[in-house]
């Protein structure tokens, strides 16, 4: 209710569908709403701001996701330690704990880009992880990476399956063992059916999987089964048809719990199949049989490495409504941009400066400029597109 009664936005949105607050927050009034697109948020995210929730005990929160643009937003403190909540039961349930060692294989620079020599990672004491760079995958690095993890111990690694494939592919290719590893749980991208197999071939366990965003719109968990369940306590999913794709629905979300920044039957872009009948597993939720979207290919650098997952560049970069990364040679990378108001010399500094922490300095970027980028038949935006190193 305080949603449309208080958000500019919705206020505006509904005065216009000649609807009372009341009416807008009944069961039929919600479904008429239009969907949100994230344009939709990106061109005006002060509009989407309540007004009526103290900035005391508010976070701020920055996404990109599958599409490169960037989205900075209010969090209320609560809204933040719910959906952590959420994320450890998921943990808990595949017997993980607080008290566990994790290593890490994140999007946060770690060393810096020109590091060459000595240890790729650093140590997270009071979240008890070893956070290796993504940035420094060579096949050389990557046999020290298994190196640490094997000296440690480690028995849990979280992360990107970009990332942890690369991994797993290095362990396979010089007959690296982890014999105490029980754990590999993924995130932030979709994990594809080859990087599963291969983490199972080199490591002997099944990855789990996790299907969350920092809007906090949806929350998918995998289950024992394989399955995955809606967490229905924390948001309110709804599965809308695709209208092309027969057996594959749109993932539309409201968040529930973050009045700060309240969206409404918010579009994720991603894309799932809904399984019918339930689960064996006997948990609760709705459940989903396969996540489809977010997969994007690997850019290989003149150095070696390959680099999974590069939303980051654009993190704090005004005026894009949506970016992609294409490779055409080893040695350099077009970024096609769709700008919108705000885009400035500054904001295209800022994706140079970004993509040489990343990267390096050894690659030639062009930066163009276009109208709208090309999506797949499933209506998805990829990220990177690889003509180079097909992973």
């Amino acid at each position: 209710m305080s949603a449309v009664s208080e958000v500019p936005h919705y206020q505006a949105l509904i005065r216009k569908m000649g609807m009372s607050p009341e009416e807008a927050a009944s069961p039929e009034g919600f479904s008429s709403l239009p969907i949100l697109s994230k344009q939709d948020v990106n061109s005006n995210p002060h509009q989407f701001n309540n007004p009526g929730v103290s900035k005391r005990g508010v976070l701020e929160q920055e996404t990109s996701g599958t599409t490169g643009t960037a989205l900075a937003f209010p969090v209320e403190t609560d809204s933040h330690r719910e959906q952590w909540a959420v994320w450890w039961r998921h943990r808990f349930r595949h017997g993980l704990s607080l008290d566990t060692w994790s290593g890490l294989f994140g999007g946060h620079p770690i060393v810096p880009q020109g590091h060459r020599n000595g240890r790729f990672w650093r140590i997270n004491r009071p979240l008890k992880q070893v956070m290796f760079s993504n940035y420094h995958m060579s096949d050389t690095n990557l046999v020290l990476y298994l190196e640490e993890i094997r000296r440690r111990g480690l028995t849990w690694l979280h992360g990107y399956p970009s990332a942890l494939a690369l991994l797993a592919e290095a362990a396979l290719r010089t007959g690296f063992e982890l014999p105490e590893l029980r754990w590999i749980t993924t995130g932030a991208e979709t994990l594809r059916d080859s990087q599963a197999e291969m983490m199972r071939l080199a490591f002997g366990i099944d990855a789990v999987e996790h299907y969350g965003l920092s809007e906090g719109v949806a929350n998918i968990s995998q289950c024992s089964e394989g399955n995955y369940h809606v967490d229905e306590d924390f948001s309110y999913v709804e599965f809308i048809p695709h209208a092309e794709i027969a057996g594959v629905h749109r993932i539309v979300g409201t968040n529930l719990t973050n009045r700060a920044f309240p969206l409404l039957r918010y579009d994720t872009m991603d894309l799932v199949v809904v399984e019918e009948g339930g689960c064996g597993c006997g948990l609760p939720g709705r459940v989903v049989s396969k996540i489809i979207g977010r997969e994007d290919d690997y850019v290989a650098t003149p150095s070696g490495h390959r680099v999974g997952r590069l939303d980051h560049i654009f993190k704090g970069v005004e005026g894009i409504r949506e970016a992609q990364i294409i490779q055409d040679s080893p040695s350099s990378l077009l970024f096609r941009i769709a700008t919108a108001a705000g885009f400035d010399k500054v904001n295209e500094d800022l994706i140079l400066t970004r993509t040489r922490q990343f990267l390096g300095t050894e690659m030639e970027v062009t930066l163009e400029y276009v109208d709208e980028i090309y999506r797949t038949s499933a209506g998805k935006l990829k990220f990177v597109v690889s003509k180079v190193d097909e992973v």
